[in-house]
C-alpha cells in the first residue's frame, strides 16, 4: 500500500531489535500491544463508525482498501511478530473485538507487570461515587 518501501522494511525489521533492547537497557519499560480484532468485528466497526455523526470522520477510504488485502495484512502481522518480538521485548496480542475487555485487559497486564500480583480486577458490578471540590468559591460534584 506503499507505507514504505522494501529497502526501508527489511531495514527496520533488521534494526528494531537491537533498538528496542537499548531503550530497555537505559531503564524504559518497553509493553508493545497487538490490539486484535477479527474481520467481522472490523466490517461492524466501520459501519458503527460510518452511521455515527460523532464518528464518520475516522473513516477514510483507506480502511476500504486495508480491508480488501486482509489476508496480506496478516501475513505481514505474523512476519513481525516473528522478527520483533524477543524475550525481553515480546508482544502481548490482546483480543480487542470488545473494547471494554480489552482495555480492561491491557491495564490489568500493566498492573501485573509493575509488580502488584494481589490486584483483584473488579467483578463487572458497578460502584457509584459521588465526588465534590470546591474551587473558588465553586462546588463541583461529579
Amino acid at each position: 500500500m506503499g507505507y514504505c518501501s522494501r529497502k526501508q522494511y527489511n531495514y527496520f525489521m533488521k534494526k528494531v531489535l537491537d533498538w528496542e533492547h537499548n531503550l530497555i537497557d537505559s531503564g524504559i519499560l518497553l509493553v508493545k500491544f497487538y490490539l486484535s480484532i477479527d474481520s467481522d468485528t472490523q466490517l461492524i466497526r466501520f459501519e458503527e463508525r460510518l452511521n455515527s455523526p460523532l464518528t464518520f470522520w475516522k473513516f477514510s477510504d483507506n480502511d476500504l482498501k486495508a480491508r480488501k488485502k486482509w489476508e496480506i495484512f496478516t501475513q505481514y502481522k505474523e512476519q513481525m511478530f516473528g522478527h520483533t518480538s524477543s524475550d525481553i521485548s515480546p508482544w502481548v496480542v490482546v483480543n480487542a473485538n470488545n473494547k471494554k475487555e480489552a482495555r480492561l485487559t491491557s491495564m490489568l497486564y500493566f498492573v501485573r507487570l509493575l509488580g502488584n500480583n494481589s490486584f483483584e480486577p473488579l467483578t463487572g458490578e458497578d460502584i457509584t461515587k459521588t465526588h465534590s471540590i470546591k474551587v473558588g468559591g465553586v462546588k463541583f460534584r461529579g
